[in-house]
């Protein structure tokens, strides 16, 4: 879906010290936009915004990436190996599908296109279809179309240690029904009457597990699983 990449987060580990520059490329390596983080936190996931949004187009890849002064990045091998992940309109490719996935350039700043072991170094982009922003962990994104006026949810981020953000669209002046229950099939979460635009946090004192998210809308229901790590 075409829209605009309005910044960068990744997520941060304590050992993970120094400068931080978020970047937005186009495949072939032209930098679109740059920006700085400022007043990080110690640990967890670290958000800046560009100057001026992207505008980027449906069905291409784009690669996000930030460059650590310090090193001490997070990564989980594999994590593109034998599939990508989806997450409303973005997709994080699986490695080989379009190029390699979990693109790293080690010792200096610069386009990433080294990979190894599919690993994700858990890069995010803020992508803003409409009047809402989301964001998928990922490096390397593909951007799909999806039906006008459809029931549309995204949990950022997911799995999460912390907490769940839900951004929705659908058709304006309805409200939608929030139900979250766990593998028993045991309800944890039952909301009525939500705004359908916007977002709404949810998951800070669920146990660590899986989860299944069902949000519905008059006829329409959208269903997610939801992974909460422990903290």
């Amino acid at each position: 879906q075409s829209g605009t990449i309005t910044g960068i987060r990744f997520y941060k580990g304590t050992a993970n010290t120094g400068t931080h520059t978020g970047n937005l490329w186009t495949s072939t390596g032209t930098k679109l936009a740059s920006a700085t983080f400022t007043n990080e936190t110690s640990s967890g996931w670290q958000e800046v915004r560009f100057a001026t949004p992207v505008s980027i187009t449906a069905n291409t890849t784009y690669v996000a990436s930030y460059f650590s002064s310090g090193g001490g990045y997070a990564s989980t091998t594999g994590f593109f190996a034998n599939s990508g992940v989806t997450n409303g309109a973005l997709t994080a490719l699986q490695n080989g599908v379009d190029g390699p996935n979990g693109v790293y350039k080690y010792g200096t700043s610069g386009f990433p296109t080294s990979s190894y072991n599919s690993s994700s170094y858990w890069v995010d982009v803020l992508f803003k279809p409409g009047s809402s922003a989301a964001t998928i962990g990922g490096a390397r994104l593909s951007l799909t179309d999806q039906s006008a006026g459809k029931l549309s949810v995204q949990a950022i981020p997911n799995p999460s240690a912390s907490y769940f953000t839900l951004f929705m669209e659908g058709p304006s002046g309805n409200t939608v029904e929030i139900k979250v229950v766990d593998v028993w099939g045991r309800v944890v979460e039952d909301r009525q009457g939500v705004a359908v635009k916007g977002s709404f946090t949810i998951g800070s004192n669920y146990r660590p597990g899986s989860y299944f998210l069902q949000v519905r809308q008059g006829s329409e229901k959208v269903t997610l699983k939801l992974v909460k790590l422990a903290p």
